[in-house]
Protein backbone atom coordinates (compact mmCIF):
# COMPACT_ATOMS: atom_id res chain seq x y z
CA UNK A 1 0.00 0.00 0.00
CA UNK A 2 2.84 2.49 1.01
CA UNK A 3 4.52 1.55 -2.43
CA UNK A 4 1.55 2.24 -3.91
CA UNK A 5 1.34 5.73 -2.52
CA UNK A 6 4.83 6.72 -2.95
CA UNK A 7 4.94 5.48 -6.88
CA UNK A 8 1.50 7.74 -7.00
CA UNK A 9 3.26 10.64 -5.45
CA UNK A 10 6.35 10.01 -7.76
CA UNK A 11 4.26 9.87 -11.02
CA UNK A 12 2.71 13.11 -9.91
CA UNK A 13 5.91 15.02 -9.26
CA UNK A 14 7.21 14.46 -13.07
CA UNK A 15 3.95 15.64 -13.88
CA UNK A 16 4.21 18.75 -12.32
CA UNK A 17 7.88 19.19 -12.82
CA UNK A 18 7.09 18.97 -16.74
CA UNK A 19 4.31 21.51 -16.39
CA UNK A 20 7.40 23.81 -14.41
CA UNK A 21 8.46 25.63 -18.02
CA UNK A 22 4.86 26.75 -18.50
CA UNK A 23 5.28 28.27 -14.87
CA UNK A 24 8.14 29.44 -15.25
CA UNK A 25 7.18 31.65 -18.35
CA UNK A 26 4.05 32.80 -16.29
CA UNK A 27 5.81 34.00 -13.48
CA UNK A 28 8.19 36.07 -15.60
CA UNK A 29 5.12 37.11 -17.61
CA UNK A 30 3.98 38.55 -14.50
CA UNK A 31 7.31 40.31 -13.05
CA UNK A 32 7.41 41.92 -16.74
CA UNK A 33 3.68 42.82 -15.88
CA UNK A 34 4.73 44.70 -12.82
CA UNK A 35 7.85 46.82 -14.35
CA UNK A 36 4.97 48.72 -16.54
CA UNK A 37 2.64 50.05 -14.03
CA UNK A 38 5.60 52.24 -13.38
CA UNK A 39 6.45 53.16 -16.94
CA UNK A 40 2.85 53.77 -17.24
CA UNK A 41 3.40 56.55 -13.81
CA UNK A 42 5.93 58.11 -15.69
CA UNK A 43 4.28 58.74 -18.70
Amino acid sequence: MLQLLIIGYVVYEIIRLSNLPDVGSYATSQQSQQSVPPEKKAK
